[in-house]
């Protein structure tokens, strides 16, 4: 078989519904812990909108192109959210900056369906709000680990390395969006499909990527969430079993 585009986007929607299974087991082994079920949600999400621009014989169509792109956008939007709550930094400003970021997508996207396709502009536009809801994901998670130079001890300290790894992969995720949307935009008005172009072939290639590390990454950092509370319940029991014995 052939590794064209429409092939590379069936693999993408096939690996996004095995890290959406994923997600959703940890969720409910882990329900205690908050902001897992977002993150499940955002994948799920992200598999439908995968899954309705995957090419076919008839489509797809204007609407179905933006209702899968507006699938993908509010999954990034989710998973942003739903990090900031896991980290317990999420706050009625911050949802209210995403969802504003999020209708602000969907009345751009949907003026390329009223106004007449522009598949350039469509795919410039598209990977520039992929692009801003990663880099605030990544402002989030340095600010939930108490700023930069907290953020740098807690790698050098191994402390937070999944918050690190997370970081560093929606960092990638943001600056591989910022060329996309630049290359983007450099293409002529009248181009409507782009599966002949290599950015086309490198954009699945580097989502089928992002998601198996996002996946890997929310274990991670739930892994380590655990255990600093057994850590902590561990010297608790010490201190306590001290007071009991009393002074020697």
């Amino acid at each position: 078989m052939t590794l064209d585009v429409p092939t590379l986007i069936a693999a993408t929607t096939l690996l996004l519904i095995l890290a959406s299974l994923a997600l959703t087991a940890h969720w409910l082994a882990n329900l205690g812990t908050m902001g897992l079920r977002g993150a499940a949600f955002g994948v799920i999400a992200a598999s439908f909108g995968s899954y309705l621009l995957i090419p076919t014989p008839t489509g797809p169509t204007m609407v179905t192109m933006l209702l899968g792109d507006l699938l993908i956008l509010f999954s990034h939007m989710v998973v942003w959210l739903s990090i900031a709550t896991f980290w317990s930094v999420r706050s009625k400003a911050l949802t209210y900056v995403a969802f504003a970021l999020m209708l602000a997508a969907g009345i751009t996207l949907s003026s390329h369906v009223v106004g007449g396709y522009n598949g350039a502009a469509r795919g410039a536009l598209l990977s520039a709000f992929v692009a801003i809801f990663s880099f605030g994901t990544v402002v989030t998670l340095v600010k939930a680990l108490g700023g930069r130079r907290a953020f740098y001890r807690g790698i050098v300290k191994r402390t937070s390395v999944g918050a690190a790894i997370a970081a560093m992969i929606f960092l990638g995720h943001c600056l591989f969006h910022v060329y996309r949307s630049y290359e983007w935009r450099q293409l002529p008005e009248t181009v409507m499909h782009f599966d002949s172009l290599n950015l086309a072939v490198w954009t699945q290639v580097e989502s089928m990527i992002f998601v198996l590390m996002l996946a890997l990454t929310v274990i991670i950092m739930t892994a380590e969430r655990l255990q600093n509370e057994l850590k902590i319940q561990a010297m608790m029991d010490r201190s306590h079993r001290r007071l009991a014995a009393g002074p020697s």
